[in-house]
């Protein structure tokens, strides 16, 4: 199919017809969602960071056929490299079989080769046509690694669950900063990338929207009021809403079963080819090292309160492959999706001092509640 069309920077007037394109790209998974950013479709990418573009193929009639999303970022938690994360490539179903990815690829890959930067990042989903296809279009100059894998958990809230002696779950107080931030940086010193999360940091992050400020943020204490664990419930309906599409066999399956039990226990809404979903994404989880125990407290009281609200169909935990804070799940009912991680690296640069290839000590630093 041969189609003309141009590639440019979005504007604000692009908002519209960014919102309907994204409706029109179901995601597959467990269950096959579109995703729906009305009002504004720019509010979640001012999330993703600052230094951020949209880019859009347009026909020759107007038409938005394609979208990416490019994130820059850099400084000293990336050992003063500058990295350039590609988001959210979109192209319309009915343009799938043109040149409008790759269009959109060579956009990418000119920014990541003419403007210096130390390496790109991309992440994809296992169920996309095979992780490497679409990469294909950066050509020879650009080598693409793998970086490893983290798992998107989905945690139903099916029973209630008890808290052990001796431990406490409560919501952040502006007291708590300084422990938090504390808690934060220890967890995520191995990653590359991560946020500063120091105490200004951390303040301004927690008053960027009000969908997740700090009574959003959860602790777990033991008797003696030491923070061992900790994690933001961040439910983004006000920045984006997911919609089902269609049920995969394994889920149809599934919700007759609950649906079944559901006379016999309490259970949440159940999912339904169009109607919203209602979940939260767990944000920063970290914990004490060898204190993964807490942190699957604090998860399993989360879901106890979703429980008794009635109102969450879910709660969605992204973790690295091989992370220790796995063990906190243990237990606990869910559903997995697999998201790959790849870096490009110009092959005439010299190799940054930061991300190495496979088998880096220090791996990139994911935020799942952005992707």
């Amino acid at each position: 199919m041969s189609v003309s069309f141009r590639i440019r920077e979005a504007t604000l007037d692009d908002n519209d017809a960014l919102i309907e394109l994204i409706r029109r790209c179901p995601v597959r998974g467990p269950l096959h969602v579109a995703l729906d950013r009305s009002p504004d479709y720019f509010a979640f990418l001012r999330m993703q960071g600052p230094r951020s573009q949209v880019f859009v193929a347009e026909t020759l009639n107007g038409g938005i056929v394609g979208s990416m999303v490019l994130v820059e970022s850099g400084g000293e938690a990336w050992e003063g490299s500058r990295v350039l994360r590609l988001a959210d490539l979109r192209t319309d179903p009915s343009f799938r079989h043109t040149r409008v990815a790759a269009a959109l690829m060579e956009k990418y890959r000119s920014r990541l080769i003419q403007e210096g930067f130390a390496y790109g990042l991309v992440e994809t989903l296992q169920n996309k046509a095979p992780p490497r296809k679409t990469q294909r279009l950066l050509g020879e100059q650009v080598e693409v690694w793998p970086e490893g894998r983290f798992e998107l958990y989905q945690l139903p809230p099916l029973r209630p669950f008890s808290k052990p002696a001796g431990m406490r779950v409560r919501t952040a107080e502006i007291a708590d900063i300084p422990a938090l931030s504390d808690l934060l940086l220890s967890h995520y010193a191995d990653t590359m990338g991560r946020p500063s999360f120091d105490e200004e940091w951390l303040l301004a992050s927690l008053q960027q929207h009000n969908s997740f400020g700090l009574e959003h943020m959860w602790l777990a204490e033991d008797d003696r009021g030491k923070i061992l664990a900790c994690a933001g419930v961040w439910d983004q309906r006000q920045l984006r809403q997911t919609l089902t599409v269609r049920l995969g066999r394994f889920m149809r399956v599934f919700l007759r079963f609950l649906a079944l039990i559901g006379f016999l226990w309490k259970v949440p809404p159940l999912p339904a080819p169009g109607r919203l979903l209602r979940f939260a994404h767990l944000r920063w989880p970290a914990c004490a090292r060898g204190q993964e125990k807490a942190l699957g407290v604090l998860i399993r009281h989360l879901l106890t309160v979703m429980r008794e609200g009635g109102e969450y169909q879910f709660l969605a935990v992204g973790l690295p492959e091989g992370d220790r804070l796995k063990a906190s799940l243990k237990g606990i009912l869910r559903f997995k999706t697999r998201i790959f991680l790849y870096s490009h690296r110009v092959k005439a640069r010299q190799e940054p001092a930061g991300l190495s290839k496979l088998g880096a000590p220090l791996r990139p630093f994911v935020d799942a509640s952005l992707i």
